[in-house]
């Protein structure tokens, strides 16, 4: 008997479980029908992936602004060093592919809708971008000792902060009225600005970017501050998914593909990458 009571309210509740949900799809589909026009606001969080090709500036390469030679052939920091090791250092290997890490990108969104399934968007992104890698310290060796290697690893780093600025449109591919995709593409400012440079050798930290011509040791006060990045311009193509729960509030998973240029001194070229973003929408909300 009990279980036929509860199999009887388990009806009910699907029933006007049914009925209420029935109720906000025709809500929704007037809604859409009178074209949705109005202003949206987003919230972007993902993952950045830019192009490797700029994060060979903090290599330490001689053909950069930021040399590694500017510690390791240093007269005043080269004795520090051999002292810190044990051992002097003959020579060093740089790496040639740097690459940076996955990191968090935020941001915000807005667009105008003008018709069913046109737009005209503005976001901006925030990221801050980490390079690194290891480089060698081919050790010089006393006769009569014996070890696995001759060299030293040690780790290089870069850090900057990138800000991408996207201006375009955007069109829904209405299959369904609730959930649909959708494509978005325009063009890109991005502003870099370079944050740090440095190199770890066992515990100790040494910051190669460039502070001016000036000689410098590890006494010396004479350093300046010297802002490196700038504006880079490309464009963008985003694929994304609508997932709505009702007509004022969606989230909008999405891939974007940029195409861009990146002021880098010497890393300048336009070459691809792309962030993998989650974007939390509201409609019909007086701001």
């Amino acid at each position: 008997m009990n279980k036929i009571k509860n199999l009887f309210f388990i009806v009910i509740i699907l029933f006007y479980s049914s009925k209420i949900f029935s109720q906000q799809n025709i809500e929704y589909v007037q809604q859409a029908d009178s074209l949705r026009k109005g202003w949206y606001f987003g919230i972007n969080m993902g993952a950045a992936f830019p192009s490797n090709f700029s994060a060979n500036f903090y290599n330490g390469s001689s053909e950069n602004i930021n040399k590694i030679s500017l510690i390791l052939d240093n007269q005043y920091y080269k004795p520090i060093i051999v002292q810190q090791i044990g051992y002097n250092y003959l020579f060093y290997e740089l790496p040639h592919k740097m690459s940076y890490q996955p990191n968090l990108t935020v941001g915000g969104y807005v667009r105008y809708q003008f018709s069913k399934r046109s737009s005209f968007l503005l976001q901006a992104n925030y990221a801050r971008l980490t390079a690194s890698d290891v480089f060698l310290l081919y050790l010089e060796i006393p006769e009569g000792y014996s070890f696995d290697a001759n060299y030293l690893q040690c780790q290089i780093m870069g850090q900057e902060e990138r800000t991408y600025i996207d201006l375009g449109y955007r069109f829904d591919l209405r299959n369904h009225e609730r959930y649909f995709p959708f494509i978005e593409t325009g063009v890109n400012i991005n502003n870099t600005k370079v944050l740090k440079n440095m190199i770890r050798i066992e515990n100790q930290e040494y910051s190669i970017k460039y502070s001016g011509e000036h000689p410098i040791g590890p006494y010396s006060q004479d350093y300046y501050d010297i802002y490196e990045g700038g504006i880079g311009v490309g464009g963008f193509f985003t694929l994304g998914y609508a997932l709505n729960f009702n007509a004022n509030i969606s989230i909008d998973p999405s891939l974007t593909f940029y195409f861009t240029s990146t002021h880098l001194e010497g890393y300048t070229n336009m070459k691809p990458g792309f962030n993998l973003l989650v974007r939390l929408m509201f409609r019909n909300f007086d701001f």
